[in-house]
């Protein structure tokens, strides 16, 4: 049996093969899948690479931006949570993270002192203005061959493609055998 690895991607004999017979999908729409798929995971290796060089996560970068934008730079541990898509818990990690590198400071509420608040500090701030110019030259690189009319038509497909996600979803969350 041959190697497979995305840098071995499969052209459309070998899909076809693959497929077994299988009908729900042709070749050139499973070709189109994997592409997307590895030119996404290429994508963000190389922005995980830039982030890194600012000793930041694409998580933490997240959520400084998300302090940098809230009144006083500050926000509950729950807002930055939900604001993340991510468990309390998950959110805690980051923030101790962030904290350990003085980024960010946590204090108790003023109105609520059974609660706290995340506050981006000067020392957060200076490193999201350092990075921010670098964030959107990789951004620039990277889509640099769309034309308007390309980023339009990829903005409708990517649509649709979330609308497909969304039926998957939605499709997992409804019980078996109903």
């Amino acid at each position: 049996m041959e190697d497979f690895s995305f840098a071995d991607r499969p052209d459309k004999e070998r899909l076809t093969l693959s497929l077994g017979g299988n009908t729900t999908i042709n070749p050139e729409t499973a070709s189109l899948y994997i592409d997307l798929q590895w030119t996404y995971l290429e994508m963000q290796k190389q922005y995980e690479a830039v982030l890194s060089q600012f000793e930041l996560s694409e998580s933490r970068f997240l959520i400084m931006m998300f302090l940098s934008h809230a009144p006083n730079w500050s926000l509950t541990p729950s807002e930055i949570a939900d604001k993340l898509g991510a468990t309390r818990a998950t959110a805690s990690k980051l923030l101790k993270a962030l904290e350990q590198k003085q980024w960010v400071v946590k204090t108790t509420s003023p109105t609520d002192k059974r609660s706290s608040l995340v506050q981006l500090t000067e020392a957060g701030n200076q490193v999201l203005t350092t990075f921010l110019p670098h964030n959107f030259d990789v951004i620039a690189q990277m889509m640099h061959y769309l034309t308007p009319e390309d980023i339009q038509q990829f903005t409708i497909l990517l649509d649709k493609l979330k609308h497909g996600t969304q039926a998957v979803k939605n499709e997992m969350e409804q019980p078996h055998g109903n």
